[in-house]
C-alpha cells in the first residue's frame, strides 16, 4: 500500500499543472482539520468566472472559507455539494489571473491511499462553461479532469503541531511533497538496480554455462582423438 502512494505522488506531481486543481494535492493524514483550496487557473477565455460548484467525495466533512465578493451555497441534500457565487461583476475572476477558494477538511480516518476526485463545474459570464469532471488525471482527449488529491500515510519529520504562520503552513507542505517525491524515486531507483543485477546475474550464468558445454565437447573430443591414436 506505501508503494502505490508512492505512485501516486510521483502522478499528482503532473496535475499541479492542471487548468483546476486542489492546493496542495498532496495531504499529511491529520485528525484535525486540513485546509486546502480548489484553485482555478483561468476562465474561459473572453469571459469571466462568476460561480463554481464542487462535490466532494463521500466521508469527509468540508465547512468552506468565507470569500470576500462571493456567497456560498450549500446543496440542502449533501454538505459535501458546494457552490460560490460571485456577488458583482467586478468580482468576477478575469481570464488573466489564478484564484483561491480555501475550504477546511476533515479527512475520514479510513482513507485509502487512492486519488480522491472532487467533480466541478466552472461557470462564466457571460457564456461558456467547463466540466472538470473525469476521474482521472489522464482523461480522454475530449473531457477535463477533476481536481484530485491524495492523503499520504508517510511520516514526515517536519510536520508540527504549532503552526500560526500560514506562510510556515505553505513552506510546510511544499517540503512534504519534495520529501515524498525523494523517496519515491529513491524506490524507483532501488527497483531498477535490482532488475540490472537480476539480468547481469542471467548474462553470467549463460556465460558459464556455455564455457560449461564448450569445455565438455573439448574433451569428449580429444578423448576421441586418443582413442582412434591408440588403433
Amino acid at each position: 500500500m506505501m508503494f502505490l502512494n508512492l505512485i501516486n505522488i510521483l502522478l499528482l506531481t503532473s496535475n499541479v499543472f492542471s487548468h483546476m486543481s486542489f492546493y496542495p494535492n498532496i495531504l499529511q493524514y491529520s485528525t484535525s482539520s486540513t485546509r486546502i483550496a480548489l484553485k482555478t487557473s483561468h476562465s474561459c477565455k473572453l469571459s469571466t468566472t462568476n460561480k463554481i460548484n464542487t462535490i466532494f467525495p463521500d466521508g469527509f466533512i468540508v465547512k468552506p472559507e468565507f470569500k470576500q465578493g462571493w456567497t456560498i451555497l450549500f446543496d440542502t441534500k449533501s454538505s459535501l455539494n458546494i457552490t460560490w457565487v460571485s456577488n458583482s461583476l467586478e468580482n468576477n475572476i478575469p481570464n488573466q489571473v489564478n484564484d483561491l477558494f480555501w475550504l477546511w477538511i476533515i479527512i475520514p480516518s479510513n482513507f485509502n491511499n487512492n486519488s480522491y476526485y472532487s467533480p466541478t463545474i466552472q461557470y462564466c459570464y457571460p457564456f461558456g462553461s467547463y466540466e472538470w469532471t473525469y476521474p482521472s488525471i489522464t482523461p480522454p482527449i475530449d473531457l477535463e479532469p477533476a481536481p484530485s488529491f491524495i492523503i499520504s500515510s508517510i511520516p514526515s519529520i517536519i510536520i508540527t503541531n504549532n503552526i500560526t504562520d500560514i506562510d510556515n503552513y505553505y513552506n510546510i507542505n511544499n517540503w512534504i511533497q519534495i520529501y515524498n517525491l525523494i523517496i519515491s524515486i529513491s524506490i524507483i531507483s532501488i527497483i531498477s538496480l535490482l532488475m540490472n543485477i537480476y539480468n547481469e546475474y542471467r548474462i553470467y550464468n549463460k556465460k558459464i554455462e556455455y564455457s560449461s558445454i564448450t569445455f565438455n565437447k573439448l574433451n569428449e573430443k580429444e578423448m576421441n582423438t586418443g582413442i582412434i591414436s591408440s588403433l
